[in-house]
């Protein structure tokens, strides 16, 4: 919505590159046990992607849609000592980050929480590939590029959950490399 309505003030001549980084919120919410209804997730990526479609211009917009991390695997960190024998583990149950995807308490539940990332992963590109349907002004490509990565403690923040500044310019970069329109040694 606020790229859209900055398009629309005038200030800027074109939107050539936008890159949505999606459903990390919806696997996370407490709605049901594996978070957003698949649903009501389809239904907003499609509505965030129409707002982008009626950016009034002359060439389509380039969008790079990447999936959802691999949320459950964070927990790896849950033992983790922060300050003071805080851990990680003990921090998100005090502040509530993603109990559903870091509650899990043994390998069948990793592995089937991992499968609900999996799912929410394929709600997203049926939801891109049914937009580029619908938008023929945007030129649209899903990767699940960060849903492969692998990280490490050093790569969080101080809540242990969050990429920190050096890991969001790896995911950045990576993110790049990954979109199919521009040169990847060009600068974004």
């Amino acid at each position: 919505r606020e790229v859209a309505v900055a398009m629309r003030s005038g200030k800027y001549r074109a939107l050539k590159y936008v890159t949505l980084m999606v459903g990390a919120n919806d696997v996370c919410s407490g709605e049901t046990a594996e978070g957003t209804p698949s649903g009501v997730m389809r239904d907003s990526i499609k509505a965030a992607l129409a707002m982008l479609a009626a950016v009034p211009q002359q060439e389509p917009v380039r969008v790079l849609v990447s999936g959802i991390p691999n949320v459950p695997t964070v927990a790896g960190f849950r033992n983790q000592g922060i300050l003071l024998g805080l851990t990680c583990g003990k921090l998100w149950a005090r502040v509530g980050v993603c109990d559903g995807m870091l509650g899990w308490r043994n390998e069948a539940e990793l592995l089937h929480r991992v499968d609900v990332v999996r799912g929410r992963n394929n709600v997203i590109k049926q939801a891109v590939a049914d937009a580029a349907l619908e938008n023929p002004n945007l030129k649209l490509h899903y990767t699940e590029r960060i849903f492969n990565q692998t990280y490490v403690t050093t790569d969080m923040a101080v809540d242990c959950f969050h990429p920190n500044e050096n890991s969001q310019r790896r995911i950045a970069e990576e993110l790049w490399e990954e979109q199919v329109w521009f040169p990847p040694a060009e600068q974004a």
